[in-house]
């Protein structure tokens, strides 16, 4: 209907406001295809195996899975499990050699407030 009330220059243009538009449409659409993302860095990028001395962890798309994270939480209990024992390994020895020393007769000092 609304053909019929334009006139045969009216139509023209709007064919060509349409053929024009559907080109132009048309080519960035292309550009937009062909443009590829730049590459990934590889010191960025996250492999998807490590072989380290807990084992080999694997990684999905730099994520990694239920059990890799099971072995790494695993392996930092052991580490913070280390640490406390050998922490305190130095003030448990510092009071068993006290002790030792008591034991034997060897009396405590006290500390005088200036030197003689």
């Amino acid at each position: 209907m609304f053909f019929n009330l334009c006139t045969h220059a009216e139509d023209k243009v709007i064919k060509h406001s349409i053929t024009a538009s559907m080109m132009l449409l048309a080519t960035q659409t292309a550009i937009a295809l062909a443009q590829t993302p730049p590459a990934i860095p590889g010191s960025i990028s996250t492999p998807n195996a490590v072989e380290t001395p807990i084992g080999e962890l694997e990684f999905k798309d730099g994520v990694p899975p239920k059990e890799t994270a099971a072995k790494l939480y695993d392996n930092l209990d052991f580490i913070y499990a280390h640490r406390a024992f050998m922490d305190n390994m130095r003030g448990v020895s510092i009071r068993a050699l006290h002790n030792g020393l008591q034991s034997i007769g060897v009396k405590e000092t006290k500390s005088s407030s200036s030197p003689t």
